[in-house]
């Protein structure tokens, strides 16, 4: 492949070119990315840093906290020293640890071909079920309960059999619930397939758990496989079928972030971090192997290329982050969650960006540079100097379609930029984009053989491009105005009326972010000398670490990342409208309850589930909080008693509802009082961040 410059246009030589001397020598460093490729081809495959071993030879699986997670870390951390990186560590951090030792399979009895599976991470196999058949398996009639709510399993005697289940997270959030019903209905194992993540026919997806340890063996299979075991466990309730898992959960056991450096020369206080991931399901070879080779070829050019980069720029091989903790809702981002809140926290407000990379898929032909709202004008003019690159360079230029960017939002929570977004900094993600090749390969036996170093090499160049711009802003270039409007977008403020929360000072707040935001902004575009900027930098990465750590948690339906108030003021409505209506005597004001956040789970499952997986676990005291504890996940409104009351007086017609106007009115008051405590932290970081930015113009001049 070559990379080398197409000749400009006439109209190009009269225009001044976007892209500095150092930025073309990084993107020649990068070539035509045979490193990258071979760091992917290494880690997808090479039984070493592997499970368990293919037919073909290739290694399969990484879970976090075993043996291949180890050595897989020990490899990286060589090769970011063999690259020049500097100070490289592996820093060590609990998991519970998951192995898979040999491959899933589910068998009809009496036949000899298998049906390929996979158990989701955090759950312990049938050899490990102490119910298991001599030979490990789980052998039993098969009984089909559709989505596995509470209701499925009316008229059906599942005792000591196994369930046959469909998944649907928009019904029962995720494979834990249906898992958890399962067990307490005395069945003795659970073969499910994914509705909406499995869109290939003979596709077997896996994700992590979130499940109870206790409970049953599950394994997932192919759609196919399963339509084939649903008709026969319908033609013949008595067929039995064999589940066949040999895979541990062993708590106490350790995984690793691999951490390298390029010193700053200038300013090493100040940081750009990068981040990806090496932990995998399957193969894994574009998610989520492409994303650490990119990074890793990315440091390598800048290297290569002799850059000194002003801030020092950091690279971190982020492990556990498919899986980490067993019997948790927040199972998942668990490397970064240590690395940025434990061994770290000192990034948090020093930190320029976390820049996360993505994958780098055949038939990839732009880019994509994700952001929040505090760096969307920033990310337009690195965007445009990206898309110059790539139309003008080959071979590139033959088919790359110019880039843009989005406003953007909250770094979600299932990715990495959660845990360093919650820690205090904006963060990006760059990754090439274009293909429709990887729909339904996530996570799933088929990712592998589907990236392309022409892929590879845009996601690399692209992050580059990225890194040295905003390496050499004189001041970070963040835009509060833009956070302005996005927070004044999230206040429900006829909500906040209702509730008797006040919203004049935070309005008045969010009026002068927004002013100091815009002035701050323009001095920056215009660019010059800023002998202040020191100060400037150290003051307004404060003030990103203030809307960050403080504003933001997980609420909703389940891992959605909001502003605080948000959560508060849905279920401060919806119960206001229940007891208003409950009140004027109308039963069917129930039916706001299911509009409670996670009310509406209450219906599709036993109190015991409900209770464990949305009231316990979310609880501040729950052990297995993980990412979510230090106050960033929302309280829950438990409301299924009520809501089961009222059904049962629905049906009845009873219409004394004293007992349930008194309880919702309990805890409607805890609602009102969480969403006036949000109201108070976030007129307190607007306050924090205005004095601030002041501060930051008086020092610009």
């Amino acid at each position: 492949m070559s990379l080398t410059a197409i000749s400009p246009s006439a109209a190009a030589k009269q225009s001044k070119s976007l892209l500095t001397e150092e930025e073309l020598a990084m993107a020649a460093a990068v070539g035509a990315a045979d490193y990258a490729m071979s760091v992917d081809q290494f880690l997808s495959y090479d039984p070493s840093v592997n499970c368990i071993v293919d037919d073909q030879g290739r290694g399969c699986w990484r879970p976090a906290g075993s043996e291949a997670d180890h050595n897989a870390a020990v490899w990286v951390r060589a090769e970011m020293e063999r690259i020049g990186l500097q100070d490289v560590a592996m820093e060590p951090f609990p998991v519970d640890a998951f192995t898979v030792n040999a491959q899933a399979y589910v068998q009809v009895a009496g036949e000899s071909d298998t049906m390929l599976g996979a158990v989701p991470s955090g759950l312990p196999g049938t050899v490990q079920n102490p119910n298991h058949d001599p030979d490990g398996g789980i052998t039993r009639s098969m009984v089909y309960v559709g989505l596995g709510t509470s209701s499925d399993y009316i008229g059906k005697d599942v005792t000591n059999k196994i369930v046959l289940c469909d998944v649907y997270s928009e019904e029962m959030y995720w494979c834990n619930f249906p898992h958890m019903q399962a067990t307490l209905e005395g069945a003795a194992g659970i073969i499910i397939h994914w509705l909406e993540y499995q869109q290939g026919p003979g596709y077997v997806t896996t994700h992590d758990s979130e499940s109870v340890t206790w409970g049953i063996p599950m394994i997932t299979v192919s759609h196919i496989d399963f339509a084939r075991l649903k008709a026969l466990s319908l033609a013949d309730p008595s067929a039995e079928v064999k589940m066949w898992a040999d895979c541990t959960v062993t708590p106490g056991g350790t995984s690793y972030n691999v951490v390298g450096y390029i010193p700053g020369t200038e300013h090493p206080e100040q940081l750009i971090i990068h981040g990806a991931i090496f932990d995998k399901h399957w193969y894994g070879f574009n998610h989520h192997v492409s994303d650490v080779s990119a990074m890793m070829q990315s440091a390598k050019a800048i290297i290569d290329s002799g850059y000194k980069p002003s801030c020092t720029l950091v690279y971190v091989a982020i492990g556990a982050e498919e899986y980490g903790k067993a019997d948790t809702l927040n199972a998942w981002a668990i490397g970064s969650h240590f690395t940025a809140h434990y061994d770290h926290p000192d990034w948090g407000g020093t930190t320029r960006a976390h820049v996360e990379f993505g994958g780098s898929l055949l038939g990839d032909y732009t880019v994509s540079l994700g952001g929040n709202p505090g760096t969307y004008p920033w990310r337009m003019k690195v965007v445009s100097t990206i898309n110059e690159y790539f139309t003008t360079h080959a071979p590139w230029s033959a088919y790359y379609v110019p880039a843009g960017t989005s406003v953007g939002g909250l770094p979600g929570t299932w990715v990495d930029s959660w845990n360093y977004g919650t820690s205090g900094m904006e963060t990006m993600s760059v990754s090439s984009r274009g293909s429709t090749l990887y729909a339904g390969m996530y996570h799933c036996q088929n990712d592998t053989g589907i990236v392309s170093a022409e892929a590879l090499a845009m996601n690399a160049i692209a992050g580059g491009i990225n890194t040295i711009m905003l390496d050499r802003a004189a001041v970070v270039p963040y835009d509060f105005s833009q956070w302005a409007d996005f927070i004044k977008n999230t206040i429900n403020q006829s909500a906040w009326t209702q509730a008797g929360v006040s919203k004049a000072k935070v309005n008045e707040e969010l009026t002068q972010l927004k002013e100091l935001g815009r002035d701050l902004w323009n001095k920056i575009k215009k660019g010059g000398s800023f002998e202040n900027a020191d100060e400037v930098n150290a003051l307004m990465m404060q003030s990103t670490k203030q809307i960050f750590s403080k504003l933001i948690i997980n609420g909703g339906w389940g891992d959605e990342s909001m502003l605080r108030h948000e959560h508060y003021q849905v279920d401060t409505v919806q119960l206001r409208a229940t007891i208003d209506g409950l009140e004027k005597g109308d039963v069917n004001a129930l039916w706001n309850l299911l509009d409670v956040y996670c009310g509406y789970y209450a219906l599709n499952v036993d109190r015991e589930v409900y209770e464990h997986f949305i009231i316990e676990c979310t609880s501040p005291d729950y052990p297995g909080l993980m990412w979510g504890n230090q106050g960033r996940e929302a309280h829950m409104t438990d409301v299924y008693d009520e809501l089961y009351s009222l059904l049962d007086k629905r049906a009845s017609g009873d219409t004394d509802f004293s007992w349930e106007i008194s309880s919702l009115t309990e805890k409607y008051s805890v609602a009102v009082q969480n969403l006036q405590d949000s109201a108070d932290i976030l007129e307190t970081a607007l306050s924090n961040v205005n004095g601030m930015l002041e501060s930051s113009l008086e020092l610009l001049g």
